[in-house]
């Protein structure tokens, strides 16, 4: 388990005076979330909450499956290509 050690500078008025400024150092320690992550729309970037089983492109309500379901491949691979899911078709 890796450690993230943070430092925040804490600034009250005493510090803004003078112009130094204390800082209060922490260790940031948590586990992973168990919670499963969030899809988000590749159109749209809001919560997706369908797919498309042709194209695997997440969507966020029917008006943006009907802008899907115009795309041509090549722009469908790039979608893909962003989320990192891109297939390399030669």
């Amino acid at each position: 388990m890796t450690c993230r050690c943070l430092v925040w500078p804490v600034a009250s008025m005493a510090d803004l005076a003078t112009g130094s400024p204390r800082f209060a150092a922490f260790t940031v320690e948590a586990p992973p979330s168990l919670l499963p992550a969030k899809k988000y729309c590749d159109v749209t970037g809001l919560e997706a909450k369908y797919t498309d089983p042709k194209s695997t492109l997440r969507f966020h309500n029917p008006e943006v499956y009907e802008v899907i379901k115009t795309f041509q491949p090549a722009v469908i691979q790039a979608y893909l290509g962003l989320r990192g899911q891109g297939v390399v078709l030669r």
